[in-house]
């Protein structure tokens, strides 16, 4: 099988050049500024920002809901302020448990 004749000596240098060009760009679009590598960091940040802002219009609707129910229902209202306040009815026995001590460590 013939083999391929050698680049002529002139050539050499300016296929080294261009090979050393070549390299430095793939080097640069893959992990330069702006490079692939920011770019698979950026996509992974924006997956978690989605993910949080979907969490927190959870929030935000189930704090709506709630502002709903204490705007039109009396239970909720009640319901609330036993929570928040610690209110009790006339004639209203509370139980509440005592606290357990903490496991010692072994």
């Amino acid at each position: 099988m013939p083999s391929l004749p050698s680049l002529p000596y002139k050539f050499k240098g300016w296929f080294a050049v261009g090979f050393a060009l070549l390299l430095g760009f793939a080097i640069f679009t893959l992990a330069g500024e702006g490079g692939l590598m920011e770019l698979k960091r950026l996509r992974a940040e924006q997956d978690q920002l989605e993910i949080a802002v979907l969490e927190q219009q959870e929030h935000n609707d189930a704090l709506r809901a709630k502002i709903e129910a204490l705007k039109s229902d009396d239970h909720a209202i009640e319901r609330e302020a036993r929570r928040r306040l610690t209110l009790v009815k006339p004639n209203e026995i509370i139980y509440r448990d005592p606290p357990t001590a903490p496991k010692p460590a072994p």
